[in-house]
């Protein structure tokens, strides 16, 4: 997924995970992006995690977290928003 995201020169990269690995997956996923020299492609995690980790994967370099209850329109605003606070690349 991470050379995908690099290949197709993505801004987000949104990852969605309902088993509970989402504190072995992000860490992994961040750690690949920056050995491909792409740091700038902002993560943002979705799914279902408790709150206590919600923090923990902002302080890893998570760009948003989206949790199960998020609607569609929401979704939507903060993709725009990230990339309009971030500006072009």
């Amino acid at each position: 997924m991470v050379l995908a995201a690099v290949q197709e020169d993505v801004d987000i990269l949104g990852i969605s995970i309902l088993s509970g690995a989402h504190m072995t997956i992000f860490p992994k996923v961040l750690g690949l992006l920056e050995e491909q020299e792409a740091a700038d492609i902002m993560v943002v995690a979705g799914g279902v995690m408790p709150d206590e980790d919600v923090e923990a994967l902002r302080k890893l370099g998570v760009k948003e977290i989206l949790l199960q209850d998020t609607s569609p329109d929401t979704i939507v605003q903060s993709m725009r928003r990230l990339v309009a606070e971030r500006g072009p690349r």
